[in-house]
């Protein structure tokens, strides 16, 4: 589950934290500089910054192919997600495997149905899941280092009525295309590329500033689930 649990990170990083990418256009112009196709991208994500600032809270379905060039391989997933700033969050996966990862803040649960397991921690020990807590709600750390972002050359994508934004890596590193919806300004598309794979992410019936009960951020397995507990206490 490496690989899908690193392509979720990235797409509720886009999601919700877009703000940051403003700072990074800003970062690389230099004062009375003339203006330049990459001003209109920095306008254009001055918009979707104002936008994503107010979002609260956030439920959307993605469907997401994986392609792997050199096994020429194929893998589909699907997922519910809700989020709930500051650093709540919850997946459920439907495809390839059946799984549950939630947080309420403070702990972290993963349950499996098909092994009738269910692993507890604490969110500062697993820092995969920190790390992801943190892209949602806080600044990215070295975003302006590591890549350059403009808009693609013709500007909108005619079809959706919206904007593709390049985010292209300063050196090795997947280059991200995003499709932003024209109305909403929020993502409904991401394509990641390097030399071994692409992935393409569609993100569906989002949902944003919805009231969404703490309780939602918290496993209870079934009775006679295994509870592998590496939080320290009792896992509640």
């Amino acid at each position: 589950m490496k690989v899908i649990w690193k392509k979720i990170k990235l797409l509720i990083l886009i999601l919700i934290a877009g703000w940051e990418l403003t700072s990074l256009l800003s970062a690389g112009k230099e004062p009375g500089s003339p203006p330049t196709a990459l001003s209109k991208a920095d306008k254009v994500l001055e918009r979707i910054r104002r936008v994503q600032e107010e979002i609260k809270t956030a439920r959307f379905q993605i469907y997401q192919i994986i392609e792997m060039n050199a096994l020429s391989s194929r893998q589909v997933i699907k997922a519910e997600v809700k989020l709930k700033k500051p650093d709540k969050f919850y997946l459920r996966y439907t495809m390839p495997q059946k799984q549950f990862i939630a947080s309420n803040g403070k702990k972290v649960w993963t349950y499996v149905p098909e092994y009738k397991q269910m692993t507890v921690s604490e969110l500062k020990r697993g820092r995969e899941y920190q790390k992801l807590v943190e892209s949602i709600f806080f600044p990215f750390e070295n975003l302006k280092e590591e890549y350059k972002v403009s808009l693609m050359k013709d500007g909108k994508n005619r079809k959706e009525q919206g904007y593709r934004i390049r985010l292209k890596p300063r050196t090795n590193g997947e280059e991200l295309i995003l499709y932003i919806d024209g109305e909403t300004l929020l993502p409904f598309r991401i394509v990641s590329r390097t030399e071994e794979t692409e992935v393409k992410t569609d993100i569906k019936e989002i949902t944003i500033n919805t009231e969404i009960p703490d309780k939602e951020f918290i496993i209870i397995p079934p009775e006679q689930t295994e509870i592998i507990n590496l939080s320290g206490d009792n896992g509640e």
